[in-house]
């Protein structure tokens, strides 16, 4: 008989990890005496800590629209750091911005505030309550554009309205 544990659940986290571990090792079946080991501690880790499942989910539409933004931003972000950091000429406007948002969920909020160091000339330093603290080399406005349209998409990926809630 099999633990308590595995259920369906966990065997779609346990089909979840062996793909990252796939990704990871570029596919060599070589390693997988120590993915299974991996794939196996990862598994009841996760099933662990969210008994219950998350609590959220993304959407199969909001992820297919999501995916270009992230890819394009965080080529753009890494370009943007490369510039500045070989051209200190190029302007800065320093700010440290607070972006009140209308996201409820804790989880989609987290998310948006590690992403949003992704756009060009901005860092997420802090979250207070739904303000992301956001340390701008790119001055108020353009930050704010930037936090707004990350606002509106992650609502979006995961499946919720612009007040947070499903």
């Amino acid at each position: 008989m099999l633990p308590q544990y595995f259920t369906r659940r966990a065997a779609l986290h346990a089909l979840v990890f062996s793909g990252l571990w796939l990704l990871l090792t570029g596919g060599d079946f070589g390693t997988w005496y120590l993915g299974a080991v991996a794939v196996a501690a990862a598994t009841v880790v996760s099933i662990r800590l969210f008994p219950e499942g998350p609590g959220w989910r993304w959407t199969v539409g909001g992820t297919v629209r999501f995916a270009p933004f992230f890819v394009r931003q965080s080529i753009s972000g890494g370009f943007d750091v490369a510039l500045r950091a070989i051209r200190p000429s190029m302007p800065l406007d320093p700010e440290l911005v607070e972006y009140e948002t209308s996201l409820e969920n804790p989880t989609a909020l987290a998310f948006m505030a590690n992403v949003v160091s992704l756009l060009p000339g901005t860092l997420g330093t802090e979250v207070k309550g739904r303000r992301i603290v956001i340390h701008s080399l790119v001055g108020a406005r353009r930050a704010t554009d930037g936090a707004r349209d990350l606002e509106t998409r992650v609502a979006d990926l995961f499946g919720l309205s612009r007040e947070g809630s499903a």
